[in-house]
């Protein structure tokens, strides 16, 4: 008898069962997972994490994260389409180290959270690599985020088909730093957004096509909006840029780009828009325009002539706006609670009130002292939630 070969047989069967059962455990176990799993931050349920990302480290690709409102004093990296949600907006501490998040997956929801303490750029001019989210995945929706620190709030690099809402940017203290700042990104959404007190772009487009850029609130920056060489065929509308230390808006070495029923009003040092290049511009209202109305139409009866001014050998286009608004976008009667008065009370007029509270001044001194007692505080916040939703 052939000992060895009757062995060896044995040993193939025994090989092949022990294949098919690991087989068996694995699918099991993908099957198991086939149901996205909830897991939570903080809190006091059994199980729970005390950290945001030891929670993302563990969790599968589709699951969610609750973070439960407290402030964790951490960063955190988003390798896989997780959903993170903060429940009474929660506050992540960057400790100044680098980005306070970065997302470098497809498919991440990212919402309702305050970010602070981001680390300070080595050397500063690097700072849209250091930002409060730092981000090169696609399809991505980051909402309802309150950013409160230096650098850039919010860098998008090489991605697509993002939506980037109800966000609150204040408070950005370098000179070249942004609100949001797209490099090589295309098609996606920014919109109402409330972007205060920027040393830099409110919005910033370098080399980024076909992007939606509308209903945001830029004050107080030094430039509201920059759209950079190679930025084409992007959509500006239903804006309100005021206030800019040097103009509303400026665009360099682009093209095809539309820019619609906007407010530009009263910048400092220059003029509303400077456009080095080719652009579509129709129904924007423009405070330094000085035609007249005759036929009482709402449209001046000469067109508005876009500024350009020449720098580094850049040949101007000529750009008009044919149809220029005598009164801002959108201005209707509205009751005072309506702060920055598009005809809606929502998140806008929250933020814009946020930025300013506990700051004062004669009474009635800016829209946010809605009952005109000199104080930006609880009392105008509550007639804000009275009217929400209105």
């Amino acid at each position: 008898m052939d000992h060895h070969g009757t062995c060896g047989k044995m040993s193939y069967k025994k090989a092949l069962i022990f294949l098919i059962s690991i087989c068996l455990v694995s699918l099991n176990s993908v099957l198991y997972r086939v149901s996205a799993q909830e897991l939570h931050v903080g809190g006091t349920g059994d199980g729970n994490y005390t950290s945001i990302q030891d929670a993302i480290d563990n969790a599968y690709p589709g699951d969610t994260i609750y973070v439960h409102q407290n402030t964790y004093i951490e960063t955190i990296y988003i390798d896989k389409s997780l959903t993170l949600i903060g429940l009474d907006r929660p506050t992540i501490n960057g400790d100044n180290t680098t980005s306070v998040v970065t997302i470098k997956a497809d498919n991440v929801t990212f919402i309702n959270f305050e970010l602070i303490e981001a680390g300070q750029p080595n050397p500063p001019k690097f700072h849209r690599t250091v930002s409060g989210i730092y981000t090169e995945g696609s399809y991505c929706n980051i909402s309802y985020i309150f950013f409160g620190l230096n650098g850039s709030m919010l860098s998008s690099f090489n991605n697509s088909h993002n939506t980037y809402s109800h966000l609150t940017f204040t408070t950005n203290h370098f000179l070249s730093g942004a609100g949001i700042y797209l490099q090589d990104s295309n098609y996606n959404t920014i919109k109402e957004n409330a972007i205060y007190y920027s040393h830099g772009n409110g919005i910033h487009l370098c080399n980024s096509t076909h992007n939606e850029i509308f209903k945001n609130y830029i004050e107080y920056n030094y430039r509201g909006i920059f759209i950079q060489s190679g930025s084409e065929s992007n959509n500006v509308f239903n804006n309100t840029l005021l206030d800019c230390w040097n103009c509303s808006m400026k665009l360099l070495l682009n093209g095809n780009n539309t820019i619609i029923n906007n407010n530009f009003i009263f910048n400092r040092m220059g003029g509303n828009v400077y456009d080095h290049s080719s652009n579509y511009y129709d129904k924007n209202y423009w405070s330094d325009y000085e035609g007249n109305d005759t036929n009482q139409d709402g449209y001046g009866d000469t067109p508005y002539e876009v500024a350009c001014y020449y720098q580094y050998g850049i040949t101007c286009g000529e750009n008009f706006d044919y149809n220029p608004l005598m009164q801002p976008y959108g201005n209707e009667s509205f009751p005072p609670w309506d702060i920055n008065q598009d005809g809606f009370i929502n998140f806008l007029d929250a933020s814009m009130l946020l930025a300013c509270y506990g700051q004062s001044g004669p009474p009635g001194w800016i829209p946010e002292d809605i009952n005109e007692d000199g104080f930006v505080n609880y009392l105008d916040s509550s007639i804000v939630v009275e009217h929400y939703g209105e």
